[in-house]
C-alpha cells in the first residue's frame, strides 16, 4: 500500500483485493471465530477501505463497500464458509461427506443457514454469492 500512494484509488483497491484478500480468506472457513475476533477483522478490513479512499476513522464505509459490489469481512467469512461446506457436500470422498453430515446438524451451521435463509445443499456457488451479497446490501442500505 505504501508503494501505491500516488496511484488511483480503484487501482489501490484492486491491489489490496488481489494481494491481501486471498491471504485473509485462506482457510478462513475452517476457523470458528468468536464475535470479538470477527468484529476486529471486520474493523481492519473497513480501515483498509478508509485508508484507500480517504474516509475519516469514524466514518462508516459499509454502504461504500456495498456500492462497490464488495463485501465487508463478516460477509466474506460467511460466504467462504458456505462455499467450503458446499464443496465438502458435493465431494465424492466418503470421509468428507461423513464429516459434512456430522457438521450439518451443528448449531453454528444451522444458525448461519437460518440467518442468510439458504440451504447449502440446494444452491450453486453463484447463487450463494448472490444471496450473501443481497443480505449484505439489504442490511447496509
Amino acid at each position: 500500500m505504501s508503494n501505491s500512494v500516488h496511484q488511483a484509488e480503484l487501482l489501490r483497491l484492486n491491489l489490496m483485493q488481489g494481494y491481501s484478500l486471498p491471504i485473509l480468506r485462506y482457510c478462513v472457513a475452517a476457523i470458528k471465530f468468536t464475535d470479538t475476533q470477527l468484529k476486529a477483522l471486520n474493523a481492519c478490513w473497513n480501515m483498509a477501505f478508509r485508508n484507500i479512499f480517504g474516509f475519516h476513522r469514524r466514518e462508516s464505509v459499509k454502504t461504500f463497500i456495498c456500492g462497490l459490489g464488495s463485501f465487508d469481512f463478516k460477509h466474506i467469512y460467511a460466504l467462504r464458509c458456505f462455499k467450503f461446506w458446499k464443496s465438502v457436500y458435493i465431494s465424492s470422498n466418503d470421509v468428507l461427506r461423513t464429516v459434512f453430515s456430522c457438521f450439518e446438524n451443528s448449531q453454528d451451521f444451522n444458525q448461519l443457514c437460518y440467518l442468510y435463509g439458504v440451504s447449502v445443499m440446494c444452491m450453486n456457488f453463484n447463487k450463494l454469492t448472490c444471496v450473501v451479497y443481497e443480505y449484505f446490501r439489504t442490511r447496509t442500505m
